[in-house]
């Protein structure tokens, strides 16, 4: 009888931390490929995602995790997870600029087209629709996290939040749970 090979996964990806109980989970994935962040340079085949109350509580071989009792198990045959993406630098608002005199240089960009186009349009208002642009932009382009340095921060602040807020609210179904982690 031939043997199955050990799991290649480190026991850190095995965390079952959430729920502990016979419970079903809300959700269990299973991709093609799975790229952790630990361990490093790898990609795992054969294995998925367990999620429960909206986070991730274990990456499994696929085999165990077909056995785990789920309100949904999403087959997902040629996609992969990899955690979201970080946009560490940006000017949200500046989405409403785009395309605006492109391919100059740099201080000439910035002193006769981009400093004068703020100086006419940037508002709260300005702030709050080119923000909410960015952040379909960040979400769609695969970023759950940014850093932003604009003008009137504090609307940018409350325009992620509330963006949150709503969203956070839609993903009780696990359709959009599936659209968030593949985003």
């Amino acid at each position: 009888k031939r043997r199955k090979p050990r799991s290649s996964v480190p026991a850190i990806l095995q965390l079952m931390t959430g729920n502990k109980s016979a419970d079903a989970v809300d959700l269990v994935l299973h991709p093609e490929w799975i790229v952790p962040v630990i361990p490093r340079n790898q990609v795992l085949q054969g294995h998925s995602l367990v999620v429960s109350e909206g986070r991730i509580t274990a990456v499994l071989e696929r085999e165990a995790a077909l056995a785990i009792p789920a309100a949904e198990h999403c087959r997902l045959p040629r996609h992969a997870l990899l955690p979201g993406l970080v946009n560490a630098h940006g000017h949200s608002a500046m989405s409403l600029f785009r395309g605006l005199a492109d391919d100059y240089p740099l201080m000439e960009w910035l002193h006769e087209h981009i400093w004068p186009a703020e100086a006419t349009f940037v508002s709260e208002a300005f702030v709050r629709d080119g923000t909410d642009l960015a952040l379909v932009d960040l979400i769609l382009g695969g970023s759950t996290t940014f850093s932003d340095q604009y003008f009137f921060p504090e609307i940018t602040a409350e325009c992620a939040a509330t963006r949150s807020e709503e969203h956070t609210s839609e993903l009780q179904s696990p359709d959009h749970l599936v659209c968030r982690l593949l985003l």
